[in-house]
């Protein structure tokens, strides 16, 4: 993140970092931000996501768990984000799949 034009990055686990912020994937402060949004909002947590999802679309996560051997892994992320800018776009704020 401290490389790389990211805001937030998030684990499959619940774990979720902020760019500016403790740069470790943590449970705790996704939750703590979640209950910031719930108490700001005066909404609860489904509808929060539901307007999101209007405005936005709906969410998809995907997850691979891959192994590289070593001095692959720069080549690899260098592939990855290729094939994502090629396959995958955003516009109007949703993203899409070519």
């Amino acid at each position: 993140m401290e490389s790389e034009p990211i805001i937030v990055g998030a684990r499959g686990t619940g774990g979720l970092s902020v760019k500016g912020h403790v740069p470790e994937k943590t449970a705790s402060l996704a939750c703590l931000l979640m209950a910031e949004l719930v108490a700001t909002r005066k909404k609860s947590l489904g509808q929060i996501l539901k307007e999101l999802s209007k405005q936005i679309g709906d969410f998809t996560q995907t997850e691979s768990m891959v192994s590289f051997r070593a001095g692959k892994k720069r080549r690899a992320a260098r592939q990855t984000r290729q094939w994502i800018k090629k396959h995958w776009f955003v516009q109007s704020g949703k993203i899409h799949h070519n």
